[in-house]
């Protein structure tokens, strides 16, 4: 049969879920996951709606009030997306990086999202942005909205909460507190009061950005809040992957119910729109839906909500839906007109079926009829026939039950005597095996007394093996005689139920003569069966023949063994005796060596104390070179603000230089004015004679160049000249005084460049003075190794005279191993790990004395190029 598989369980999550979020108007979730995939869950039917997998991680998931479309949020976009029947379409793409959550509004015309210290807020219906709330100090990172969507309120990184006018855009309260940083907080439904939970374990109940009440977590740390729709019960997350209820307004209470459900902490809690169930999720990867029971808290709740059961669907699927019930109709209308054809075709053909299948069974039962006559007739022949036939059974019947017992008794005697001759052999064989098996032990007694107590065991489990071997024969030859005598009983009681049944049934009387046939058959192959026990008895007989000279001469093997054994001790107790000469030997070597090792322990430790208060100056000069780094630190601090006020002077310097220009232009206007006045003045001198001509040229050049507005700018111009010389002069003064300040500043930095060359000159020495000691140390080392080489040429003309004894024990044996280290190597090793050390240290030394080196120059070089600028 083939296998029939029922579904057992929708795909889960299998990453940490990121985000929450739930709709009015569908019974639907929708979670994010670090999995990259997004799914549409139905808290009703417990199921799995909808799934998508993303190449990129999704960091938040909103649902729209309608249930009908999804925003999701990735590092780079913010994507709205439509809820197919049966996948997910992108209906606007949005360029917010680095979107860490997203929301849309209870009416679902706005919806806002996080961008770093930003939140933008977009319009539903064209897409674009609304206003832009940029007063986070730190990262922003959740968002509510309030019930009439006129506030909205978002919590950074820095655990501060804000609130928001959505209309104005303007920041109406936050709310801090110095000792605690909120981690989570949720709305009441008038929005006018805030639960929060932070650092310090309490939950805390804030109105107007003042805590009226404060209750504290006991043992638990809440992690997420959410409040039932109406605002009378509390649920808290905890760290430990618990639920903890408590009733609003807050109060400490006598009991806490906590139900335990994750198994990490809680991320985020929801409460559906209907107060029916609590959605939660964990860092665990599961998402679990609560049932609120509220008789148990005295209260009630009969909120009841209507969900649509309208679902999104493309013109395109439609329309290919819409062909594919076309088609299918009209292959169903196909299928119909075939069927009833194929029906009417069918009932003909069984019409037709039924009338051959009468005419077949009249003539069939006409048939039998006559056969049945005709088989009366030869019954009754066959009667006479039969009866004849069993009186003639009946007397051959009783001359093979005669010959038959006669044969049985012939073969019951022979099988007695070779029975008997089989136990005669037995006994006479196990007679012999035991006598020889005592000479054995008699004649082998002396020699080999050690071996025999291994040996014995087995020939006692020999002897217990032809024991055994006695008693099944014993045992065989009674079941041989029962079997006889059942036989026996059977033959004769078969033969009076074969006179019954003959008797009584005649007409079994060749079924019953088979089984005959089958039981002396069977009685044939039991005379067999036994035949073959009794031959492989006889195998067995002399297999433990065969065993027992085995034993034999493994007997003698053994014997040789022992003497091999005792010529190998006697050698290797003379290896022993020459290898005890060689360790007394050695461990003469041995004392010579850890007197060596002493001195040069010695020798070393006086290294070591000669090292110790270098490596005290060489810490006091790092000291001194961080000093100098930080006072290095100090000046390039001062050299940037000089430089900010350079490029200050540099900024009003370049205002003035303009000023200057336009004052030099209006000059130049000015002087041109004055040359046409004069020239028109030498004009107006050779009418000096008529009087009256000259009234009027004085007129007219009063009225040419002396106009009321002429005269208004004039005395602005003069009064602006006079500002300018003014500024000037301070521009001047304040120059001067930078000029001095930078003039002190030179001279404190060629004050603090002699005291660092100073620094650096003694340094200079200090290191003049270690290389000095390097080189005696080397020198003392060189000596060492003189010695050591000594002391080696030494040993090895000790060494050449004791190499043939070792030669010999090699023969003899295995040889000593020798040590890993000698003690000269030791003390090679420590010399060459203490130059290393100098070594590092001297480059130590010698790059800080670089990089102050590059320091100075570099500061040297900023400030006389900012003087030059000056």
């Amino acid at each position: 049969e083939s296998a029939q598989f029922e579904y057992l369980s929708h795909a889960y999550h299998w990453g940490t879920i990121t985000s929450l979020s739930i709709c009015v108007h569908k019974p639907l979730i929708a979670t994010s996951s670090a999995d990259h995939s997004v799914r549409i869950w139905n808290f009703k039917t417990n199921t799995l709606e909808l799934y998508k997998s993303f190449n990129e991680v999704p960091h938040s998931v909103c649902l729209h009030p309608s249930g009908l479309s999804i925003m999701v949020a990735f590092t780079e976009r913010l994507c709205w997306m439509n809820l197919l029947i049966d996948n997910f379409k992108i209906f606007k793409e949005f360029s917010i990086k680095g979107c860490t959550e997203c929301a849309f509004s209870n009416g679902g015309h706005l919806f806002a999202a996080i961008s770093g210290k930003t939140i933008h807020i977009y319009s539903t219906s064209s897409c674009e942005s609304v206003m832009k709330l940029a007063d986070h100090k730190a990262m922003g990172q959740s968002l509510v909205w309030t019930e009439d969507d006129s506030r909205l309120v978002s919590r950074g990184m820095d655990g501060v909460v804000y609130t928001w006018d959505t209309q104005s855009g303007e920041l109406e309260s936050e709310c801090t507190h110095k000792s605690c940083q909120y981690t989570n907080f949720c709305l009441s439904p008038d929005g006018e009061t805030m639960y929060a939970v932070g650092t310090d374990c309490t939950i805390k109940e804030i109105q107007d950005s003042q805590i009226i009440t404060e209750v504290p977590a006991g043992r638990a740390t809440y992690t997420t809040l959410a409040l039932s729709r109406e605002g009378r019960v509390l649920f808290c997350g905890t760290t430990a992957g618990s639920v903890t209820v408590m009733t609003c307004p807050l109060s400490i209470p006598d009991e806490l119910f906590h139900f335990k459900g994750h198994a990490g902490p809680i991320t985020r809690m929801e409460v559906t729109f209907d107060d029916q169930f609590l959605l939660t999720i964990s860092e665990d990867g599961s998402l679990l839906i609560w049932r609120i029971v509220w008789n148990r808290y005295g209260l009630k709740s009969d909120k009841k909500m209507c969900y649509l059961e309208e679902t999104l669907i493309t013109k395109s699927d439609l329309q290919e839906k819409n062909n594919m019930m076309m088609d299918l109709k009209a292959r169903m209308q196909l299928v119909e007109a075939e069927h009833k054809c194929l029906q009417g075709l069918k009932k003909m053909q069984d019409e037709r079926h039924l009338k051959k299948m009468r005419n077949e069974f009249t003539q069939q039962i006409e048939a039998l009829e006559q056969r049945n006559n005709g088989l009366q007739a030869e019954k009754a022949e066959l009667v006479v026939e039969h009866n004849k036939l069993l009186r003639d059974m009946r007397e051959e019947h009783a001359k093979q039950i005669e010959d038959l017992n006669s044969t049985m008794q012939e073969k019951l005697g022979l099988e007695y005597k070779t029975s008997h001759l089989l136990q005669v052999r037995s006994q006479q064989e196990l007679e012999g095996c035991r006598l020889q098996l005592q000479s054995m032990e008699n004649s082998r007694k002396q020699q080999v007394e050690q071996l025999t107590g291994s040996y014995e065991s087995q020939l006692e489990e020999i002897r217990l093996q032809l024991q055994q071997c006695k008693d099944q024969s014993q045992q065989q030859r009674l079941e041989y005689e029962c079997m006889i005598k059942q036989i026996e009983q059977d033959a004769d009681r078969e033969v009076w139920e074969m006179r019954c049944k003959y008797e009584t049934r005649l007409k079994d009387q060749g079924k019953i003569s088979t089984q005959y046939k089958d039981e002396a058959g069977i009685m044939r192959n039991k005379f067999n069966r036994l035949q073959k026990e009794i031959s492989d008895k006889n195998k067995e007989i002399e297999r433990l023949k065969a065993q027992v000279k085995k034993h034999l001469s493994e007997i003698s093997n053994l014997e040789n063994d022992i003497l091999g054994l005792e010529k190998e001790i006697v050698q290797r107790n003379e290896n022993i005796e020459q290898k005890e000469i060689h360790i007394s030997e050695m461990r003469q070597r041995n004392t010579d060596l850890e007197n060596i090792k002493f001195i040069l322990d010695h020798r070393v430790k006086e290294l070591a104390m000669h090292i110790e208060p270098k490596e005290i100056i060489i810490r006091e000069m790092k000291e001194q070179n961080q000093k100098m780094e930080e006072e290095l630190a100090m000046f390039s601090k001062k050299t940037s603000q000089l430089e900010i006020n350079t490029t200050e002077l540099k900024m009003k310097l370049s205002a003035k230089d303009m000023h200057m220009r336009q004052e030099t232009e209006r000059a130049f206007d000015m002087n041109t004015v004055v040359e046409r006045f004069k020239a028109d003045l030498l004009s107006c001198s050779h009418v000096i004679q008529d009087p009256k001509r000259l009234k009027a040229s004085v007129l007219e050049l009063q009225e040419r160049y002396l106009k009321k507005s002429d005269a208004d700018s004039q005395q602005q111009d003069l009064g602006k000249l006079k500002d300018g010389r003014e500024k000037d002069d301070v521009s001047k003064k304040v120059v001067m005084s930078l000029q001095r300040k930078l003039a002190e500043e030179a001279k404190s930095h060629l004050t603090e460049k002699f005291k660092r060359m100073q620094n650096e000159s003694t340094l200079i020495k200090e290191l003049n003075e270690l290389r000095k000691e390097l080189k005696l140390s080397q020198e003392k080392v060189h000596d060492y190794k003189n010695q050591l080489s000594v002391y080696r040429t030494k040993k090895s003309s000790n060494s050449s005279g004791t190499e043939a004894p070792e030669s010999n024990s090699s023969t003899c044996g295995p040889r000593i191993p020798a040590t890993t280290l000698t003690p000269e190597e030791e003390a090679q090793r420590i010399i060459h790990l203490q130059r290393a050390q100098i070594e590092c240290l001297t480059q130590q030394i010698l790059k800080q004395g670089m990089s102050l080196d590059i320091n100075l120059q570099h500061w040297l070089t900023c400030r006389t190029h900012n003087l030059m600028v000056l």
